[in-house]
Order: structure tokens, then sequence, then C-alpha cells
């Protein structure tokens, strides 16, 4: 699969989760699942490469050989990334580093966001990423028709 044919499935999740259907624990479980999921898929495609383009660019922007427009350019011609799907991945990237930085058994005292996010900041980021999400489906959805 990929990101945007998981699309509904991610909103499923994240409406789930805002709605207290399901407890962080396993909204970050199932969360991470479908996005390293996705993950591979993506890049399965440079396993029929000759060479691997991609670090050969990420080589060359390092260099200063190209620019970072150029660079993310190529970038996603090279993965085939879309603008609609870099809209999304932007959404579920932000919901993957905040998956990262959940810490369960933190207190809110303890909580040092962005880096550790307690129980109440998680739920308050997911909430906001939900929000995005449901403006970028409902957006896909009326440039579908």
């Amino acid at each position: 699969m990929s990101y945007l044919e998981n699309k509904d499935l991610y909103y499923k999740l994240f409406k789930e989760y805002c709605n207290f259907e399901i407890s962080s624990i396993d909204f970050e479980r199932e969360f991470l699942q479908i996005f390293r999921e996705d993950a591979d898929a993506l890049h399965e495609k440079s396993k029929d490469w000759e060479r691997r383009f991609d670090i050969e660019l990420q080589v060359e922007r390092q260099e200063g050989k190209i620019s970072q427009e150029e660079f993310c350019k190529r970038w996603s011609e090279l993965w085939g990334i879309t603008d609609i799907m870099n809209e999304l991945c932007g959404i579920l990237d932000r919901a993957f580093y905040a998956c990262d930085c959940f810490d369960p058994n933190i207190s809110e005292d303890e909580a040092n966001p962005p880096l550790d996010l307690s129980e109440n900041l998680f739920r308050e980021e997911v909430l906001s990423l939900y929000h995005e999400l449901m403006t970028f489906i409902n957006k896909t959805r009326v440039n579908d028709v």
C-alpha cells in the first residue's frame, strides 16, 4: 500500500483516538505499524534501481552541487512523490515524531516538549494533526470528484 491509499485508514485511526475509542498506547502502536509498512513499500522502489540514486542525490546536495530546491524537486521525482502526497506525508511525519516523543510514564511536570510528550501533550498534538488530516481528506475528496 501507500500513504495515499491508506489515507482513510489513517483518518479512521486518528478519529478513534480523538473520540477516546482507543488509548494513546494503542494509537501509537497502530499508527507506527501502518506508517512503517507504507515507508517500506515506498522504499521497495529502490530495489529495482541499478544504483542508489537517492544516496547520490543526497551527496550532491551535501557537496553543494545542487540547491535545496533542486534537491527537493529531484527527490520527489525519484520517489514518485506528488504535491498531494507530500502534503499528507507532512502531517503523518509530524504524527510519527509525536509518537517517537510520547512517553506514557512521564508526568506533566516532567514533560519537556517537543522532546518529551506526556499523555495530555501527546493527545493535544494528535488532535491538532487530526484536524489537519480532516481538512486534507475533505480537500482531496472534493478534488477526486
